[in-house]
């Protein structure tokens, strides 16, 4: 099979494949040169999907990607978590059609910080690169991410940890709130921690 070209055939332009020794045309619809070879472009880029019963929507990816860090054992409830806008944008949508352009529409209309919209976008690009290395997609994917903003300067003193300690009621998150000012742990690091990596009676020196 030869790669389509764009041919102009009865004053209307059509695009032409060779199968088998036999010429294909199919019709664009237009006889303005530009138009044509945007409906192309369009063309192409749909065909781009090796197999249209394959092709997953963007939403499929985040799911096979939630499903695989399950299966490793990892908590995906902070990622679900941060999808869920996403979702809302892309989730229906076909992976190459989530361009440069629509990510920074993206950006434009959710009315979050840098930080928030860093953490989402990057969550979509992790999606994309992880269904490119599994095969899920044929063709890498560029995400655009906006850049991380500077890391606040803000220290809580020993009264202030006492006092927020003190002030919260359920155990469970005290707990949480103790490791993580004591081991200065990811919040999904401590969330994923396990009991055969406890030792309540070990002595550290």
């Amino acid at each position: 099979m030869s790669e389509p070209t764009l041919k102009l055939h009865r004053g209307v332009y059509v695009v032409q494949t060779i199968i088998d020794g036999r010429r294909i045309r199919r019709s664009l619809g237009t006889s303005d040169k530009a138009e044509a070879q945007r409906r192309l472009d369009h063309l192409t880029l749909t065909n781009a999907v090796i197999d249209r019963n394959r092709q997953k929507t963007v939403e499929e990816l985040f799911e096979a990607y939630t499903s695989h860090l399950s299966n490793s054992g990892k908590n995906t409830k902070h990622w679900k978590q941060i999808w869920k806008p996403l979702s809302a944008a892309f989730g229906t949508s076909y992976p190459q059609y989530i361009t440069p352009e629509k990510c920074a529409e993206y950006c434009k209309n959710r009315g979050v910080s840098a930080g928030s919209l860093n953490l989402e976008l990057g969550l979509l690009r992790t999606v994309f690169n992880f269904a490119y290395k599994h095969k899920l997609i044929p063709n890498a994917i560029y995400i655009y991410v906006p850049s991380k903003p500077p890391p606040k300067n803000a220290y809580l003193s020993r009264e202030s940890v006492r006092r927020l300690i003190e002030s919260t009621e359920h155990k469970h998150l005290r707990l949480f709130i103790t490791l993580g000012i004591t081991t200065g742990a990811r919040s999904n690091a401590i969330l994923d921690l396990t009991w055969d990596r406890v030792s309540l009676y070990r002595d550290w020196e």
